[in-house]
């Protein structure tokens, strides 16, 4: 309430000053400014003096008269006194909170401000305190307004070592499958619509999805070349049997469903939601621990901050990309077959396919035809086609599954979508989350 009052400021002294320059004693260093832990033994004797001052009645033969306290006629404390004192300070100050700059700011600025005391608020005063206190002014600047510390942005743990070891795991799983097995999942890579959980496709019938459909002579190829009862009686599947196909690939530990364990990490991946959902969302409805203000979703790759959900997406680039290659591989070697398979067979094509067959798989065989629909232009076509119709942005996905797709499970696209989440979370270690791995449906299943 009160301004500090220089005690000497009404006696003469021998030491001036000029106006303006403050003391002449003006320390070459300015400390910080620190405030004691509010309750301390500071605060409790400052309010019990006050208590004191404001109940003690006015006694007109008090030994204080008001006027200016002289500092050589202040009581020196003894010595052991001080020293306790001293040493009493020094364990304080270790519990003393440093000002901010806009709380010094403020302080200083208050510095000559505000309006004197009143007649009567000097006559209660002066006669308790013993000094004179009309030099003495009252701040009449507006308080200083505190606010909250905002809340730090901090990204999820750096995962970049363990997606990238997953992502390679992809690569040699699929190398090491059977021609069966590649074509299936590649096939799963590229349908809209896959069989509900639980339907045997092998068992299905009645009327076809895709029945007078531009995809229907497409999906009788393949059920042609590869001769797999399971392609073929996709064809005969009712519609009712079918669902949209949004989980033909994944990474466990990044997308939505399986990233919980990202709020169990102390410090990191927050400001965090209140929770997942706990299944998958209508569509064009965002799950609220991926909006743009909260952290709570995230991972660092390499030097950035994305949404775990995007980088899933680089899974879908190293999947189609070995699947082209491998089609690429089968083309190659048919064309190779092809000019001797035509000089023996003397133009009987029946002669020709046998051949053919006798050389490679049926599986071999179709995936020679459908080297394009794994391209690079494809994995643009069905991943912007997909967030579209989700009603999303699908730069950041694309960017993600363009960037494996041509530079393998290394590869770290330029840029970040949460680029207000700094990358200073603990380093990653097995006890945040251990259960790395992937899904490719429908031979790694979830």
């Amino acid at each position: 309430m009160f301004e500090a009052v220089n005690l000497n400021q009404n006696r003469s002294s021998s030491v001036s000053t000029k106006e303006g320059n403050g003391s002449f004693f003006k320390p070459v260093i300015q400390p910080k400014l620190t405030f004691n832990q509010p309750g301390d033994v500071y605060e409790q004797e400052a309010d019990a003096m006050a208590d004191k001052v404001m109940r003690m009645p006015v006694n007109e033969h008090s030994f204080f008269s008001p006027q200016p306290l002289s500092i050589s006629r202040m009581p020196r404390k003894c010595q052991h006194c001080e020293e306790e004192e001293k040493m009493h300070r020094k364990e304080s100050n270790n519990e003393a909170m440093v000002a901010d700059s806009a709380t010094e700011s403020y302080i200083s600025s208050l510095n000559g401000k505000g309006k004197s005391l009143t007649h009567e608020e000097r006559g209660f005063f002066e006669p308790r305190f013993g000094y004179d206190f009309s030099d003495v002014q009252k701040q009449t600047a507006p308080p200083l307004v505190l606010t909250k510390p905002a809340t730090p942005h901090v990204c999820g743990p750096n995962v970049t070592t363990q997606i990238s070891t997953v992502w390679s795991k992809i690569q040699s799983d699929f190398r090491s499958w059977s021609p069966v097995d590649k074509l299936a999942s590649a096939i799963y890579l590229i349908s809209p619509y896959v069989p509900q959980a639980g339907i045997n496709p092998r068992a299905a019938g009645g009327s076809s999805l895709f029945s007078g459909s531009w995809i229907e002579p497409f999906i009788s190829i393949i059920a042609t070349l590869s001769r797999d009862p399971a392609i073929s009686s996709y064809i005969s599947m009712t519609n009712s049997q079918w669902q949209l196909n949004r989980d033909a690939f994944d990474t466990i530990g990044l997308f939505v469903l399986s990233a919980g364990w990202l709020f169990s990490v102390p410090g990191c991946a927050i400001p965090a939601c209140s929770g997942l959902s706990s299944s998958a969302l209508p569509r064009g409805e965002s799950d609220p621990c991926e909006d743009a203000a909260s952290c709570s979703m995230t991972v660092q790759m390499g030097g950035s901050c994305w949404l775990s959900g995007t980088v899933n997406y680089g899974t879908y680039g190293i999947m189609m990309k070995e699947v082209y290659n491998w089609c690429d591989a089968q083309r190659s070697r048919m064309l190779s077959l092809l000019p001797g398979i035509l000089l023996r067979s003397l133009g009987n094509m029946n002669v020709a396919i046998a051949l053919l067959r006798a050389s490679m798989t049926d599986q071999e065989i179709a995936a020679a035809f459908l080297k394009e629909l794994f391209s690079f232009t494809s994995v643009a076509i069905y991943v912007g086609g997909y967030k579209l119709w989700d009603m999303e942005n699908p730069m950041d996905p694309l960017s993600w599954a363009s960037g494996t797709y041509n530079g393998g499970a290394a590869a770290i696209p330029a840029g970040s979508n949460r680029p207000l989440c700094k990358t200073t979370c603990s380093p990653f270690d097995p006890s945040m989350f251990s259960g790395w791995d992937y899904v490719w449906e429908p031979v790694k299943r979830r």
